[in-house]
Order: structure tokens, then C-alpha cells, then sequence
């Protein structure tokens, strides 16, 4: 298993969704096309896409490393973004599993964020579900006798494919709402790279 690092989204990555102060993180690439399938990290992020365990652990084992070296994510509360289906828990269970690989960095997993119905899946498809769509899906899932709000804690929105960024905006906002003082990052497993004209395909 080769060591990676986590790397920040930049201006060049940007999509509609994601603005310039987002603080978000990612630690590979998914390139779109069927022609990749076995290409980049395709098959990490595919295995991870169909709960297979060794991918699952693996990518697990990647980010807690990861996350570990760039040394800001210590105590942080992570929240994981729900998939498009009731039935699916993936995104919730690798968050899981990143936190008992790396239990001295105190990572706290609570799915603030719930689905209430299923929605459109987007990952591996050109077919977007909106910010409207998703607030009409979501509920929040907050115990009121706990108090959250400080400067001191850090929330993290994980998930793991980042396309076009509807889903972390949708999720920061609900979040910031729930808890405006908190300082709010995204941590991703995998950027899309779509192959569009002048943007080219990075492995």
C-alpha cells in the first residue's frame, strides 16, 4: 500500500458549488469515463463505492494516515454526508473505521445529517441531484442536551467522491446553520475528474 497525502482543493478544482474559502481535502482522483474503469485510483474508489471490505480498510487506513500528518483534524467531530440510499451506510462506516485506525486523534463520528428518502445517484453518471433536492431529503439529527457550539471544535464533512460540490455546500450550510461557530472542513476521498475540453486528466 503506497502512502499519499492529503492535498487541499484549489482554485483549479473549483466547481459551481464550492467557493474559495472552503478549507476542503482530498486524498486521490477518480477519473470519469468507462474507459478508466481500471485506471488512477478508479478501483480504490469503486471497491469503496461497493462496500468491499478490503477497499473499505484500505482506503480507511490511507486517510487516517493522512489525516494524521496534516495534523488539524485532531478531535474533530466528523460528519458523514449520507449517500443517495436508506439502505446504503458506507460513507458513515468509513468515517468509522478511519476513527478506530487512528483512535489517538480522538475522531468523533455523529451523522448529524440523515436521509429521509432516497435520491438521485450522481457518482458515476452526469445526472446531478440539486441543493434543493438534497435539503428536501435531509434532516438534521442533532441531541439538543449536548452543547457543540465553540471555537474550539472542528466539524468535518466527509464523503467519498467529490464531484460537483452540491453535496459538501448543502451539507456546510445545514451544518453552519446548526453550529455557527464551529470551524468547518471537508475531507474527501476522491476528486472527479471529468474529461472535458481543456482540463486535462490527472492520475
Amino acid at each position: 500500500m503506497r502512502k499519499r497525502n492529503l492535498e487541499k482543493l484549489n482554485d483549479f478544482h473549483l466547481r459551481s458549488e464550492i467557493f474559495m474559502d472552503d478549507e476542503i481535502y482530498y486524498l486521490c482522483r477518480y477519473q470519469a469515463g468507462n474507459e478508466h474503469h481500471n485506471k488512477f485510483d478508479n478501483p480504490l474508489v469503486r471497491g469503496v463505492k461497493n462496500s468491499e471490505t478490503m477497499w473499505m480498510h484500505q482506503a480507511a487506513t490511507e486517510l487516517a494516515v493522512a489525516m494524521k500528518e496534516q495534523n488539524i483534524f485532531k478531535n474533530s467531530i466528523f460528519v458523514p454526508i449520507p449517500t443517495s440510499r436508506l439502505s446504503d451506510k458506507r460513507t458513515e462506516e468509513l468515517a468509522t473505521l478511519i476513527a478506530r485506525a487512528d483512535k489517538n486523534s480522538n475522531y468523533e463520528v455523529k451523522p448529524f445529517i440523515q436521509l429521509k428518502h432516497d435520491t438521485k445517484t450522481s457518482h458515476f453518471s452526469e445526472e446531478r441531484v440539486s441543493g434543493a433536492e438534497l435539503r428536501s431529503a435531509w434532516k438534521m439529527a442533532v441531541d439538543s442536551s449536548v452543547n457543540y457550539n465553540s471555537e474550539e471544535i472542528k466539524i468535518v464533512i466527509f464523503d467519498d467522491v467529490l464531484n460537483h460540490g452540491t453535496h459538501f455546500r448543502a451539507a456546510h450550510d445545514l451544518l453552519k446553520r446548526r453550529f455557527p461557530l464551529e470551524k468547518i472542513y471537508g475531507v474527501i476521498l476522491a476528486l472527479t475528474n471529468r474529461t472535458e475540453p481543456g482540463r486535462p486528466i490527472v492520475g
